[in-house]
């Protein structure tokens, strides 16, 4: 009987159906897999991959939602865009569409839109702040269970595929990759430590700085920080540092502006930063920050180093 086969059922499988009461389900009934249950069917690498880097999208739109009057939505747009890993053309997004109707049990969400013409979106609710942390299957599986009071769960899901953690997702709100010098500096980020995070992004520019004006210039220690360090290394006099190699009179005003503004960065957020006197707190305008300490390093990677003139 349909009944009691279903009572020998986890009730953390399916969604659809109350397997400790269960009733024969009518043809409208949809019933559908848990992200349990699919972590024990063959093949499932790819959906849990899937689901661990839509989380994670998940946790970043809640974390730069700016409107305080209404709940964050990932929507499928999002998810096709931003998720990497996705197979090309209609296979990904066949598998973008089956992880939606998965989470919908799921703690972190407070409901589903769609799907239609528009595509779908997923309600992001606050629980998604208990995840931020998570890094594999096994990860979630311990905050889900300790959020729903489950303990130990009759099913157990298959953590087999933890090796596939998505470590390099993108977010909407990081439409590019930032400079290979700021990796500690987002990871710092993402730990929530933001202030700290925005000071360490200005650091590796400095670093930079001193590190390529100092193939061909030894730098005197009162210019080895700060404001000083940037007018000593890229005054386009005598600097160590050029950005524009030729001597055109644009040349020099292109290398002026550069010094001008690096110094500027400096005077007005890393030595503030350094200071305590400037701890920002929003992590928008953290990210903005971190952008264009990218930037910066991005010049200076343009930038070549020649013999400082002597007097």
């Amino acid at each position: 009987m349909f009944e009691d086969a279903m009572k020998e059922v986890p009730a953390d499988l399916l969604v659809g159906i109350d397997t400790r009461r269960p009733s024969h389900p009518s043809a409208e009934t949809q019933l559908r897999l848990t992200i349990a249950g699919v972590s024990n069917c063959p093949g499932a690498s790819i959906y849990i991959n899937t689901f661990l880097g839509l989380l994670k999208i998940a946790v970043e739109v809640d974390r730069f939602w700016g409107d305080p009057e209404s709940s964050p939505k990932l929507t499928r747009q999002q998810v096709l865009q931003y998720l990497p890993g996705l197979p090309a053309g209609r296979a990904g997004e066949t598998i973008a569409d089956q992880i939606f109707h998965i989470v919908s049990p799921e703690p972190w969400t407070c409901g589903l839109s769609g799907p239609n013409a528009d595509g779908w979106s997923i309600t992001i609710g606050r629980n998604i702040r208990k995840f931020s942390s998570v890094r594999t299957f096994t990860d979630y599986w311990q905050i889900r269970s300790s959020l729903l009071n489950q303990g130990e769960s009759e099913i157990a899901p298959d953590t087999s595929t933890d090796s596939l953690d998505v470590e390099r997702t993108k977010y909407p709100h990081r439409p590019f990759i930032l400079h290979r010098d700021l990796a500690k500096a987002e990871q710092i980020f993402d730990d929530g430590h933001l202030a700290h995070s925005a000071l360490e992004a200005f650091q590796a520019v400095e670093l930079s700085v001193k590190r390529t004006a100092g193939q061909h210039d030894i730098i005197p220690a009162k210019f080895q920080f700060g404001q000083r360090l940037m007018s000593y290394t890229m005054n386009p006099k005598d600097g160590s540092l050029i950005f524009a190699p030729n001597g055109a009179e644009d040349g020099v005003s292109e290398q002026e502006g550069l010094m001008w503004i690096f110094m500027g960065a400096f005077a007005a957020y890393r030595n503030p930063l350094a200071h305590k006197s400037y701890e920002p707190n929003d992590p928008a305008e953290v990210w903005e920050l971190l952008v264009f300490a990218s930037m910066l390093l991005r010049r200076l990677d343009g930038a070549s180093a020649r013999p400082r003139k002597s007097d």
